[in-house]
């Protein structure tokens, strides 16, 4: 019975042995087969992965050619800027050349011309020639408010600034007219020349700037009939990029943004509703002619420092509109004769609200330069003024004169001034005729 016992348990224990080998045999066959898998998916893997990486090192360099073609193309921009702004220059130039052209081409038609006037003047019957008395008796129907037509003189003194200007028109006007009328110019004192001008011992006083309130609730007091004439101007504009939001400062903001020792870094500093980005100061060497005339004319107040804060200096006016042409936050100054549609050029105003925002801030400094009233910040004129009590036809006739040429006059005499003072501009001839106009007005031919 014990023998059948351990027989049947030997089998029992071979049945399970044989069994688990059986598993065992096939877990081992279902683990290749997952090996298998994982080793076809890792091959897989690795084919998309070298497939993606020829992809991303396709896009790398098609990138790079991109950025190599934006470049490229950026370098072309500034060039054709550059280029442009070589143009402009080379086109006011010209102009410039053209005027004297011009000048210099009437000079040499009225030197050949002269000896046929001088020949034809003894031809001309007497009866045709305007005695002095028919000239003043006219002179005085044109000019109703003048008592001094007489005179048949003419009486000019002034700043040595405007000199050059007055002094090349008469000679320009006498070589033409040919007579010898009797006519003085004299450099004296702005103030020396006022005086004179209110006792009515010239007829002309030459002003290298406006008179102030004093000077002219002096005339008023006095009764005096006269006329201010801006001849030439110089004034600074102060540029920003043409996307810049900014449109309009006090000359106060301004020169507190400018100075030396400014806590103004940012542009919503100066409104809150303008860009966070940094504001990059550009303008001329700090020892030029404009750098100076700008300190000249800041609104320090209590400020200590009456230089500039540092700038990135250029050379002239072109390097500077195109460096705030290429910012965002570019904020320059230059002559505003020579902004373009490049830049913006931001209006400026003397007034401001009780919040200190600007007020009345409606034309702006390159805009309104013929108004010798408007008072516009950074911006200097030249001023002839007429005492009408003391007028007389030849004053008339040399003002005449002289607005009609005024252009080419101020040009060629600026080349005369070296006296460290910025070159002053002519006004367009509309506005020299607008003057004209005004001239005859208050002397009293046109009510």
């Amino acid at each position: 019975m014990k023998k059948y016992l351990f027989i049947l348990t030997a089998l029992v224990i071979l049945g399970c042995s044989s069994e688990e080998s059986s598993e065992v045999d096939i877990s081992n066959l279902s683990s290749k087969e997952s090996l298998e898998s994982a080793k076809d998916e890792i091959s897989d893997l690795k084919k998309s992965l070298l497939e993606n990486e020829d992809t991303i090192d396709s896009f790398v360099e098609n990138i790079s050619i991109i950025n190599e073609n934006v470049k490229n193309l950026s370098d072309d921009v500034l060039s054709t800027q550059s280029q442009l702004n070589n143009l402009m220059e080379e086109n006011n130039n010209l102009k410039e050349e053209n005027l004297l052209l011009q000048m210099s081409l009437r000079n040499l038609r009225t030197q050949y011309e002269t000896p046929d006037i001088e020949k034809s003047s003894e031809k001309i019957p007497s009866t045709l020639i305007i005695p002095p008395e028919k000239e003043i008796k006219d002179s005085k129907d044109q000019f109703p408010n003048n008592t001094f037509l007489n005179r048949n003189n003419l009486r000019i003194e002034g700043s040595d600034s405007v000199y050059p200007y007055i002094n090349q028109a008469l000679k320009n006007y006498t070589y033409k007219n040919l007579n010898d009328n009797d006519i003085e110019i004299t450099q004296t004192g702005q103030d020396e020349a006022f005086e004179k001008f209110l006792d009515g011992e010239i007829q002309i006083a030459m002003a290298s700037s406006k008179w102030h309130d004093r000077e002219f609730n002096q005339l008023d007091a006095e009764g005096i009939n006269y006329t201010q004439i801006p001849i030439s101007y110089f004034g600074i504009a102060f540029i920003v990029n043409r996307n810049n939001k900014l449109e309009c400062l006090t000359r106060k903001k301004l020169s507190q943004i400018w100075i030396e020792g400014s806590n103004f870094y940012t542009w919503n500093q100066i409104e809150q509703r303008l860009s966070s980005s940094q504001i990059q100061f550009f303008g001329h060497n700090l020892d030029s002619i404009i750098s100076d005339y700008f300190v000249r004319d800041m609104h320090t107040g209590d400020m200590q420092s009456k230089n500039l804060r540092r700038i990135v200096e250029k050379q002239n006016h072109t390097e500077i509109i195109s460096a705030v042409n290429q910012l965002f936050g570019g904020f320059g100054f230059i002559d505003s004769a020579k902004v373009n549609p490049m830049v913006k050029a931001i209006d400026l105003t003397h007034n401001w609200d009780m919040n200190g925002n600007p007020n009345d801030c409606k034309e702006s400094n390159y805009k309104n330069t013929s108004n010798p009233d408007s008072g516009l910040p950074f911006m200097w004129q030249r001023v002839l003024y007429v005492n009408h009590d003391v007028a007389d036809k030849l004053t008339y006739d040399f003002l005449e004169y002289y607005l009609n040429n005024a252009t080419e006059i101020t040009i060629t005499a600026e080349e005369f001034i070296t006296n460290g003072e910025p070159a002053y501009h002519p006004y367009s001839q509309l506005d020299y005729d607008d003057f004209w106009n005004q001239i005859e007005k208050d002397a009293g031919n046109l009510n």
